[in-house]
């Protein structure tokens, strides 16, 4: 079994967005089927879809009251590789939101603020994407050490993902400059389009 997860919260209660990072990488060496297991259940896991965005229903965790924020998106990326005959194997990458870590308080829920977790959600979709898009133009998925090649993208991306939220974040104080959240709300509209022929992402291969 080989396969790895990244899950990280935009918290909206801590300055620093690194502290709420989280790697869970599972290895067992030598099994030719791959796979990986997570302890989530559908009925608390949202995929990433274009045309079903994120609603205040779907913030299921308990708000931190003594935040001065107002919400939390908490998003994940994870990988695996399903082995489909010898020497043939399929990646797939998840983009998903996690209903009972995402929390908002109710007397705050706003358009803007739903919008504004959205586009952190958003982000993981975009960067999703990068990965996949890299993947084919390093033809990673290819020899012996394919596994150590994609975990090495997927941790890079990971990193270039963290500076790209707090980026989101600090532009829009957290959603409060409606100017600059309207400006971000156009710009990842805009990258996720240039990205739609990377949004499947599942890739079969050879080795």
């Amino acid at each position: 079994m080989i396969g790895s997860e990244i899950v990280a919260a935009n918290q909206k209660d801590r300055m620093n967005w690194y502290s709420m990072k989280q790697i869970t990488l599972i290895f067992l060496v030598g099994i030719l089927y791959m796979t990986c297991s997570f302890a989530q259940t559908a009925e608390g896991i949202i995929f990433w879809e274009a045309d079903k965005p994120l609603a205040w229903t779907d913030f299921k965790g308990k708000a931190v009251k003594s935040s001065p924020y107002h919400a939390q998106t908490q998003g994940a990326l994870n990988y695996t590789f399903d082995n489909l005959g010898v020497g043939s194997y399929l990646f797939k990458l998840n983009v998903k939101f996690d209903k009972q870590k995402s929390w908002s308080k109710t007397d705050e829920q706003t358009d803007n603020l739903l919008d504004h977790e959205q586009g952190h959600f958003d982000i993981y979709e975009i960067y999703g994407r990068i990965i996949i898009k890299r993947l084919k133009e390093t033809k990673a998925l290819s020899g012996s050490k394919f596994s150590d090649r994609v975990e090495k993208i997927f941790r890079k991306a990971f990193g270039e993902l963290q500076k790209f939220q707090q980026e989101y974040d600090k532009a829009t104080n957290h959603s409060k400059n409606k100017e600059k959240q309207g400006e971000w709300n156009e710009k990842l509209e805009k990258m996720l389009k240039n990205s739609e022929e990377h949004s499947v992402k599942e890739i079969q291969f050879k080795v």
